[in-house]
């Protein structure tokens, strides 16, 4: 009487046994090792924001080595997608321009460091504006202001205050 509960659980057994080694086999398979190199290249995706409309999606990919990107995309499904060197983004309350800063190439800062120079002496960040409405045009890039000390959004419309750097401005 027995029997016949038993060929029904050993079968139930038997199948578990055989899923288990199934999924066990491809995760025992050896993975590649990761070197320096490839954590160099590992890039973050940090400053991600949405215009207020929500048709502008604004993002910064940076790595270990190398200069930060900044993407602008069209939120739209298929939407066109631009690149520029660039941090800090904040894109404007009426959805019509992002304004960032633009750090100088890290070959460059390196190459003067590996030279002596140190602090003031090294290039600084330089603010730009891209208007989101011109970047599909061809050769459109954004307008540089310059270096400033510091900058501000206003919470509604397109104003920016800034505060252009003294020596900058001297020159």
């Amino acid at each position: 009487m027995t029997l016949p509960r038993i060929r029904p659980l050993a079968r139930a057994l038997a199948l578990v046994a055989l899923a288990v080694a199934a999924t066990a086999a491809p995760a025992t398979a050896q993975q590649p090792a990761l070197d320096h190199e490839d954590v160099l290249q590992w890039k973050n995706i940090g400053s991600a924001s949405l215009s207020a409309d929500g048709t502008w999606l604004v993002y910064v990919l940076s790595a270990m080595e190398g200069d930060p990107v900044l993407n602008i995309r069209e939120a739209r499904e298929g939407g066109r997608e631009f690149s520029f060197r660039g941090n800090r983004p904040t894109i404007t309350s009426d959805s019509r321009f992002v304004i960032f800063q633009i750090p100088p190439p890290e070959a460059l800062v390196d190459s003067l460091r590996l030279a002596g120079e140190r602090g003031d002496a090294l290039p600084s960040d330089t603010l730009a504006i891209a208007e989101l409405a011109a970047l599909g045009d061809d050769g459109y890039m954004p307008r540089r202001i310059g270096v400033v000390t510091n900058f501000r959004v206003a919470a509604e419309g397109s104003w920016i205050a800034y505060k252009p750097d003294e020596e900058e401005e001297e020159e």
